[in-house]
């Protein structure tokens, strides 16, 4: 079978190096394991006929001194195999989170979480006792073996019973296999329903939607439970069957034992060695049965992720390009809906260049916010190329060429963290690059009146911002460091005129060090300081040019701005526009 692609293949490899030590300490645990038999062997079969003090407390202290080797080599297995556990952690976890963070490899939202979960299904088993039950499982027919060299009676009965405990353990399979499976998927499409309700809370309790939204969830989560339900009841069931052989094996077999003793073929210690020899036999297999259902969800759990890393290959190695001026050329861009096929841009073109700004116009569902997010590698095209100073996006390492544009998304996104954090984009906060950014966004007075200054928490439950605060953070946030190309998603749409005279000024400003600055806009009068402007219908390009401002004269004037921020705004837009 060939490895699978991606950081899985080394991951699982990475398994090899500790199997043959694991193997050696499994090996010496099975071997410690006979010290039990062996004591009792003695001890009825040679302290009891010679009653002597001495010869019990020396067999007894051997004894007790491998059974602390067991348990010692028991732990040292378990704490090397967790240890791996976390190796195999480190070289999947990263290259797996990067590819589910990839929009352009994968624009699909569904089921992100469930291949993080995957990852530590395997991990789990591969750490836990499947693992140790197959390292055991060949020591199984040793034990039967031993069984029957002490008599062929004993052998047989041992044997008998380990068919039938691996026979439950068979039909255990068979049976939940298709319930796991049905399990797993229910209830992964329903932790996806509550992400999504736990979300949008603010919107469903003002409509009067919780209600019929928390019975939709209870609705999906009965049906995943009623498959669980029905995987537990097969499993338990076969369980508790798989114990009662075991019990009824071991009374079977002393009783046999009993038989063999008293017409004098065995000795009354080979009668209970033999019961401890087949408890270690029957092990491996009745934990099969315990661990079945685990088994089964990892082997699942390693189908998805050998299926998202074949979908998904090793990208080619990023240029070492030298930094980029903000140059974007977009060549053809087509886009289809992932679902309906339905097109969504088609062959659009245009260039924009460094120290301009180009505006996007168009009806709602003209294709503005696709054409941007297919720009930034939020979506994947279809067709045709984005290309920054003549390279293809995909060519540029995303962490130099993301250090160096600045992106405002339609819906406004903060993290958990600081305002500092959020504006610094989560990484190393310079201060003063943080103070400059806010202040070109116009927030900086509006960020020394929250409770903590730079320093209050926001995101998650912090403390909440209004949309137009949200928005002006965003802005700044893409501000940060100087990008040399701006990239706008309706920047103006929760501002006011004070917060969109900001945004004018910001824009116009980036303009001025060299900037290219690429916007979107529904109020069409922001567009009058574009440079030249784009106008989008049904995802094609339909014209291009310079739109004016369409601000009367007798409202915009310097006597009324003085008064109203409005006209302010109408003010700035036709002295940048003329």
């Amino acid at each position: 079978m060939s490895s699978p692609r991606g950081p899985l293949g080394p991951a699982l490899r990475s398994f090899r190096h500790v199997l043959v030590p694991v193997a050696i300490f499994s090996t010496v645990c099975n071997l410690l394991a006979f010290a039990m038999p062996i004591y009792m062997i003695q001890v009825y079969d040679r302290v009891l006929f010679s009653k002597s003090v001495p010869t019990l407390v020396t067999i007894a202290a051997i004894t007790v001194t491998l059974l602390l080797f067991l348990g010692i080599f028991e732990f040292l297995r378990a704490r090397l195999l967790v240890r791996a556990g976390l190796r195999f952690d480190e070289m999947l976890a990263r290259p797996l989170f990067a590819r589910l963070t990839d929009a352009r490899r994968d624009p699909k939202r569904d089921g992100k979480i469930r291949h993080l979960r995957d990852a530590d299904h395997v991990r789990e088993f591969l750490t836990g006792n499947g693992l140790v039950m197959f390292l055991d499982a060949p020591w199984a027919p040793l034990f039967i073996l031993l069984c029957w060299m002490l008599h062929p009676g004993l052998g047989m009965t041992a044997l008998v019973g380990a068919i039938g405990v691996l026979g439950i353990a068979i039909v255990n399979e068979r049976l939940t296999r298709k319930h796991v499976s049905a399990a797993n998927q229910l209830s992964g499409a329903s932790y996806s329903q509550a992400a999504t309700i736990l979300d949008t809370v603010a919107t469903l309790r003002p409509l009067g939607m919780s209600g019929v939204m928390t019975d939709r969830w209870k609705a999906s989560r009965d049906e995943t439970l009623e498959a669980q339900t029905r995987a537990n009841d097969i499993s338990g069931a076969l369980l508790a069957l798989s114990k009662f052989v075991r019990m009824a094996l071991q009374l079977a077999l002393i009783s046999v034992g009993a038989y063999l003793t008293m017409h004098g073929e065995i000795s009354g210690g080979s009668m209970f060695a033999a019961s401890l020899l087949m408890g270690r036999a029957l092990g491996p297999v009745e934990q099969a049965v315990a661990n079945w259902k685990p088994f089964l969800e990892a082997r699942a759990a390693h189908r998805r992720l050998v299926q998202l890393f074949d979908a998904m290959p090793d990208r080619p190695a990023a240029l070492d390009l030298p930094a980029p001026k903000g140059a974007l050329a977009v060549e053809r861009v087509t886009v289809r809906d992932r679902k309906s096929g339905r097109l969504l841009l088609q062959n659009v073109s245009f260039e924009l260049s460094p120290g301009t700004v180009l505006g996007l116009a168009g009806h709602s569902g003209a294709g503005k916010t696709t054409l941007i997010r297919a720009i930034v590698g939020a979506i994947g095209t279809d067709g045709g190329t984005v290309r920054v100073d003549g390279y293809a996006v995909d060519q540029w390492n995303p962490d130099q060429l993301g250090r160096r544009v600045g992106y405002v998304a339609q819906e406004i996104v903060l993290y958990p963290g600081s305002v500092a954090d959020n504006i610094a984009r989560m990484g190393e906060v310079d201060m003063t690059k943080v103070i400059e950014a806010a202040e070109h966004a116009g927030l900086h007075e509006l960020i020394q009146r929250l409770p903590d200054g730079y320093a209050t928490r926001i995101g998650g439950d912090d403390v909440a911002l209004s949309g137009g605060i949200r928005q002006r953070v965003a802005l700044a946030r893409a501000l940060y460091g100087d990008p040399c190309l701006l990239i706008l998603d309706e920047p103006n749409a929760h501002l006011d005129a004070q917060g969109e005279l900001c945004l004018i000024r910001a824009i116009n400003s980036a303009r001025e060090r060299g900037a290219a600055v690429l916007f979107s806009a529904h109020k069409t009068r922001i567009l009058a300081i574009a440079d030249s402007v784009v106008t989008l219908a049904d995802g094609q390009v339909v014209g291009t040019g310079k739109m004016r401002p369409t601000v009367a004269p007798n409202v915009a004037t310097a006597a009324t701005a003085a008064r109203n921020p409005q006209d302010l705004l109408n003010v700035a837009v036709q002295q940048l526009a003329s």
